[in-house]
């Protein structure tokens, strides 16, 4: 009211429409176009319209070969089909004292991986099908390091056209030298190392960090 002697009403109902897991109720201003009387403010780790949805956990932890840092970014992507996927990242830092670090994200994601500053990347998985409700752990290690394709190829075809360079995928990851190679990535792509029948073949997403 005029002189916020009323009581807004629209958060205190006792059905289906209020906020879950602890979710703060917010009434909208009783003169906004919008059909819903209110909006949750969730808690860290859930989301949705009335933070119903617990998000995705991944905790991870550093092997003694990697360096723990003190901040990074996490990248994920969503494969969809016929069409590009969808990426979206989050910047989380780490205390000193904390030997892990435990990431939410409450979209879906077949792919992850974490960026440390300046440019190292590390895969953290990969998974088909995405489960909303699993707990992660992983520990990086040395062998999930995602190599610049500056490092893996010379600098003439570092320096070729994107689809001239796209050419010479596929070859990175059947090198000797790259048999525990898992992914690389340049300016454009992100690639995974995988097995195809009796050959290893680079499957490539693009990537705007």
């Amino acid at each position: 009211g005029p002189n916020c002697l009323m009581t807004d009403s629209s958060c205190q109902s006792d059905g289906d429409d209020s906020c879950e897991n602890d979710g703060q109720c917010i009434p909208f201003d009783e003169h906004s176009e919008s059909e819903r009387k209110y909006f949750c403010l969730c808690r860290p780790g859930f989301s949705g319209l009335r933070c119903e949805i617990v998000d995705a956990k991944i905790i991870v932890s550093f092997h003694s070969r990697v360096r723990k840092p003190s901040k990074l970014f996490v990248h994920f992507l969503e494969v969809i089909a016929n069409h590009w996927p969808k990426n979206g990242s989050t910047f989380k830092t780490i205390p000193h004292y904390s030997a892990s670090v435990e990431i939410q994200w409450p979209h879906p994601f077949h792919i992850a991986f974490i960026e440390i500053p300046p440019s190292d990347f590390y895969l953290l998985l990969v998974q088909s099908h995405f489960n909303r409700t699993k707990t992660i752990r992983k520990t990086v290690r040395p062998t999930d390091r995602c190599l610049s394709l500056t490092d893996l190829v010379n600098a003439t075809i570092a320096q070729f056209h994107l689809l001239r360079r796209m050419k010479y995928y596929h070859w990175v990851c059947q090198q000797p030298k790259s048999s525990s190679l898992t992914c690389f990535h340049d300016a454009a792509f992100f690639c995974l190392c995988v097995d195809h029948g009796h050959r290893r073949i680079a499957n490539c997403f693009r990537f705007n960090s």
